[in-house]
């Protein structure tokens, strides 16, 4: 899920500690409390029962995207194409 607004302090446990992430459209609050990196705007967390457990570099994303496509359509050029396309897409954005 991608992270749209960081609400708290990474370094103050007092204050309320909560991101709010998008999927397909579909917005979502969520704490940080047991995140392992801190998440700045724009990053992917791996979200388990409204927290986020686990932040994402592109990398790992994608990765996971060339696996998943690799399996459903077993054209690995066709995956590696999609994955440049991708990081293109993702640079231009940001």
């Amino acid at each position: 899920m991608r992270v749209t607004k960081v609400e708290g302090d990474p370094e103050d446990f007092t204050t309320s500690q909560i991101a709010t992430v998008d999927a397909d459209g579909i917005s979502k609050e969520i704490r940080l409390d047991v995140v392992d990196r801190w998440p700045n705007i724009g990053d992917y967390v791996i979200v388990h029962a409204g927290f986020a457990i686990n932040n994402l570099s592109y990398h790992p994303v994608c990765s996971s995207i060339v696996i998943s496509m690799s399996v459903c359509s077993n054209s690995f050029v066709f995956c590696i194409s999609f994955c440049k396309l991708l990081f293109g897409l993702l640079r231009f954005l940001w």
